[in-house]
């Protein structure tokens, strides 16, 4: 059977034919992934040199081997061009700036190594993990390692190449002691000596604690 078509519907036909269904957002702006994750890393500068300038050298070699962790995971492990997108970047600094500074740095490569391969290229890589990255690597550390995550240096004291601890043991030995002066977080000082930070020791991070 052949069934005629009024040639007035062919214009309304072919509008319907020609509709494009898809999700939101459907206005979409002329930044990449590339450059908002890049412009993330530049915000984060400050805070790092924010750690340094409380927690000295030891700061920025800890954040430098979490770094280092994350972006050698992407690189051998990723997909191919991945590192380009600077997420393993974020996740490595975001992860050192969780961390006491005075952890050994083969602690923060490893943290960062997990972060990556665990906690994002496990799921599928960037935009399918359902974990935080750099807080599942923190979680990690948490439980191998208890004891160096919650040795907190004091800060400003020494000079800026003084280290705030055993930065550079080597893998799975023991610790040496150290002249690093160590101090508790606000909270813990609230909770176990009952006794409150300045607010502005809080406000400018002049405080016991991790380096972010």
């Amino acid at each position: 059977m052949t069934t005629l078509h009024d040639p007035v519907d062919a214009p309304l036909r072919a509008k319907r034919e020609s509709l494009l269904v898809t999700a939101a957002p459907h206005l979409t702006g002329r930044d990449t992934v590339a450059t908002i994750m890049w412009n993330v890393v530049a915000a984060l500068v400050p805070l790092v040199a924010a750690s340094a300038w409380f927690f000295g050298v030891s700061a920025v070699l800890v954040v430098l081997a979490s770094v280092a962790g994350a972006v050698a995971t992407e690189h051998f492990v990723g997909r191919r061009g991945s590192l380009a997108d600077g997420s393993a970047a974020i996740t490595g600094i975001l992860l050192g700036l969780t961390l006491p500074a005075g952890l050994p740095l083969w602690m923060a490569v490893l943290g960062g190594a997990f972060a990556i391969g665990i906690g994002k290229l496990l799921f599928g890589g960037l935009g399918y993990n359902i974990f935080n990255p750099a807080l599942l690597g923190r979680a990690f550390l948490m439980a191998a390692f208890p004891v160096a995550l919650t040795t907190w240096p004091k800060a400003g004291t020494g000079g800026f190449w003084a280290l705030r601890g055993d930065n550079f043991a080597l893998p799975f030995a023991v610790a040496r002691h150290t002249d690093a002066v160590t101090a508790a977080t606000p909270l813990g000082l609230f909770k176990f000596e009952h006794q409150l930070t300045g607010a502005s020791s809080l406000f400018f991070g002049n405080v016991g604690g991790s380096l972010g």
